[in-house]
């Protein structure tokens, strides 16, 4: 999409989640990144959205998600016996 040499991305998270009173979407959330000017974004709250959701989002934006990362991992340990 773009012929910088680096692309910018940002955090999904950084985005915000309402604006006029109003929780916004996952699509426009990604398209305020693009009209921000970012190429890209790291969909860093994978963990509130099913597989399902950000496919299709991603999909219907055409917004580029390089990482996906979900933060609720931190909560328990890998070695948890639970």
């Amino acid at each position: 999409k773009s012929n910088r040499p680096i692309l910018l991305s940002c955090k999904l998270g950084m985005i915000a989640k309402e604006a006029g009173g109003k929780k916004l979407t996952i699509n426009e959330r990604l398209l305020m990144a693009t009209e921000a000017g970012f190429d890209g974004v790291d969909f860093d709250e994978a963990g509130g959205f099913t597989p399902e959701q950000v496919r299709t989002a991603v999909k219907e934006t055409a917004v580029f998600v390089h990482n996906a990362i979900n933060h609720a991992h931190w909560g328990v340990r890998l070695t948890d016996p639970n």
